[in-house]
């Protein structure tokens, strides 16, 4: 029975709040004069229910108005109301309340996120208010409500206030082809003035009432982009600033009257100043909104935006009824305002907000040049996102396709730059190998040479698991992670286990966590270790063909060698090849120290470092010391997964067992 009773209740409030706009006009049933309803009109006063929220004092001010003409009207209207379904002259239940407010709408800003904060969207029957500093957003978002509003019913319109000349229709035009409108349409749906002194801009909302009665239920937006400018700017030093803030009072209460009279959203934005008191209390912000407390009681809804990471803005809520204080990030994209994206795995994702609103991005790597600039790739992506995407396949799940090392090519024709059909040869090490370090790698070239590849991005990150993560690490993940993601890559995580004598498995285990925490999961781990095999036979193959030797120079003496050039000081480079085949062997059997090789008496100083060839691997592999240089196939030396007793449990078998991964086949 009371569900029943509530429906109808409900259902009666919906009709009746349908007719809410009871034009101005119905006064001449109750004996009032043509002419006086006119006057009521010039003076923006064109529903039965706006006249009810003037005062008797502010009628008595229109020109041709009495204290008898204005007390006829104000019965009248109370007849009207009285009789009707809609106690709007009087005490109503808050249940009669609730069932009014279910006519609020809620407009979208654009961000899901941003929403998720307001509960919904920008509401209809409030003032909402946004401050922030310049570059925050606050006309980009004014013009993305413009086309969003239209997303509620396409024959909802907007109204636009300008008074810094910053409305842009191009912008409507780019937000409305994101949200697959007609561009010309949606302009169609918004109409604007530019107001060019405070009275001016009380002006306009006398006419904007006119027209809002003139297409009832139509108009669900107004913004004043911005509201105290030209405040700010009739009334200048402390002398006017009483009166300023009297006059900003009356056209805020115009603004909320017709917030409710109208049932639209009253959109605005405001400026900020610096606080210079804020220095004494230590404030950390020292930045305040202007308008002062008129325009703080003003406001339904204030929210405050600041610049975040990179290109990333944040919106937070400082004054509501309606939700609590927090936070969401967002962007400001060619298709308005929309949600900060970052990658994630192979698909993209909202950016994780940890205290204070900083993004995991942020509170990581904040001060670095290069994640600025990443993120800003991040935040842009969305376009090239949406062409390479496919519709069964998530983002990075493609397969590798060719091998690496058939692409890894140099391109003959032109020296200078990679291979037109790879993109594995990069700058780097391996381009200046191949001698073309000379290449002006502006970001159009390589974004020019990586869509044009078929290849597969692949970058790595390869920790040394001797010791915990510190700050410093999460520059490294960000890049290699977020490169190849943007992409359309993956990345490894490849540990660096090649100095067992300090590596733990908690090591190699938080290293992997630290990296998940980060929001980023490994294509595939693995070791170098697992390579000790091969780069051993490649050492002899090297020194059999000559172009490699071992080296008994010191640190100190090989530093000058590189700042005035090897030829310069006395080496090995001249020594028999099995000489150097023997020096190997040794080095591998852990005899031979760093700097005190000698190839006439190999057997001093021997436990002291390693040599520049392999100066981690000190007693790695056991080596056979039966190399036979004519032919160096592996069935000529012995004891290759011998462990030796400074491997401490390392293992270069293929079959071995890692920490992290049981079964890194």
């Amino acid at each position: 029975m009371i569900e029943t009773e509530q429906t109808i209740l409900s259902e009666q409030m919906k009709d009746s709040e349908e007719e809410t706009l009871h034009p101005i006009d119905d006064l001449s049933n109750f004996g009032i004069a043509s002419q006086d309803i006119l006057k009521l009109k010039q003076a923006g006063i064109c529903t039965l229910k706006g006249l009810t929220m003037h005062t008797r004092r502010n009628l008595i001010k229109i020109k041709g108005m009495s204290e008898t003409k204005v007390d006829k009207m104000k019965e009248a209207v109370h007849k009207f109301f009285d009789s009707s379904l809609t106690p709007t002259t009087s005490f109503m239940t808050a249940s009669q309340f609730n069932c009014r407010r279910e006519q609020v709408l809620k407009i979208s800003t654009g961000s899901s996120d941003f929403d998720t904060l307001l509960n919904g969207g920008i509401q209809t029957m409030a003032i909402t208010e946004v401050f922030g500093e310049f570059r925050t957003g606050k006309t980009q978002l004014s013009h993305t409500l413009c086309v969003t509003v239209q997303l509620l019913n396409s024959t909802y319109k907007a109204a636009f206030i300008d008074t810094e000349g910053t409305f842009r229709p191009e912008r409507l035009k780019e937000i409305a082809i994101r949200y697959d409108l007609n561009p010309e349409q949606a302009l169609e749906n918004v109409i604007y003035a530019r107001a060019h002194n405070s009275e001016h801009q009380n002006d306009l909302l006398i006419h904007l009432t006119n027209k809002f009665i003139e297409e009832p239920n139509k108009f669900k937006l107004l913004i004043v982009d911005s509201v105290i400018s030209l405040f700010r700017t009739d009334f200048v030093g402390r002398g006017e600033l009483g009166e300023r803030q009297q006059k900003l009072n009356t056209f805020l209460s115009r603004l909320l009257r017709i917030s409710e009279e109208y049932n639209l959203a009253v959109f605005i934005t405001n400026q900020m100043m610096a606080d210079p008191s804020a220095t004494l209390s230590f404030v950390a912000d020292p930045k305040k909104p202007i308008g002062g407390h008129v325009l703080a009681h003003a406001s339904t809804t204030r929210i405050y935006l600041r610049k975040g990471r990179g290109e990333t803005r944040v919106a937070k809520i400082y004054d509501s009824p309606d939700v609590p204080e927090a936070e969401a990030v967002y962007a400001i994209t060619v298709g308005g305002i929309d949600n900060a994206v970052e990658y994630s795995g192979y698909g993209y994702k909202g950016i994780d907000v940890i205290e204070g609103g900083v993004s995991i991005l942020e509170y990581c790597c904040k001060g670095w040049k290069y994640i600025d600039i990443l993120i800003k790739r991040v935040l842009n992506i969305s376009k090239m996102t949406n062409k390479n995407k496919t519709k069964d396949k998530p983002i990075g799940e493609k397969p590798l396709g060719d091998n690496p090392s058939n692409l890894h090519k140099h391109n003959p024709s032109n020296p200078h730059n990679p291979h037109v059909d790879s993109n594995w040869l990069s700058i780097g090490e391996v381009s200046k190998l191949n001698n073309i370090h000379h290449t002006i790698n502006t970001p159009s070239v390589l974004s020019t040479h990586l869509s044009s590849s078929p290849a597969l991005t692949v970058t790595r990150f390869p920790p040394e698991p001797n010791g915990y993560l510190h700050l410093g690490h999460a520059k490294a993940i960000n890049l290699s992670f977020e490169y190849s993601l943007i992409n359309n890559g993956v990345t490894y995580l490849r540990f660096d286990d090649t100095n067992p004598r300090n590596e733990k498995e908690e090591f190699y285990k938080s290293i992997v966590k630290d990296v998940e925490w980060l929001g980023f999961k490994p294509f595939k781990i693995t070791y170098a270790s697992d390579y000790f095999d091969i780069l051993i036979d490649y050492a002899f193959k090297l020194i059999d063909k000559g172009k490699a030797y071992v080296c008994h120079l010191d640190l100190e003496t090989m530093r000058q060698g590189r700042r005035v050039g090897y030829s310069m000081l006395e080496g090995d480079n001249d020594r028999d090849i099995l000489e150097g085949v023997e020096g190997n062997n040794d080095i591998l059997e852990g005899d031979i120290g760093s700097g005190n090789y000698n190839p006439v008496s190999n057997s001093s100083n021997k436990q002291q470092g390693v040599n520049n060839l392999s100066s981690k691997q000190q007693g790695v592999n056991d080596k056979a010391s039966n190399y036979n240089p004519v032919n160096n196939s592996t069935d000529n030396y012995k004891g290759v997964n011998n462990l030796s007793s400074k491997q401490q449990g390392v293992n270069t078998n293929s079959t071995k067992q890692h920490p992290t991964n049981p079964n890194p086949n």
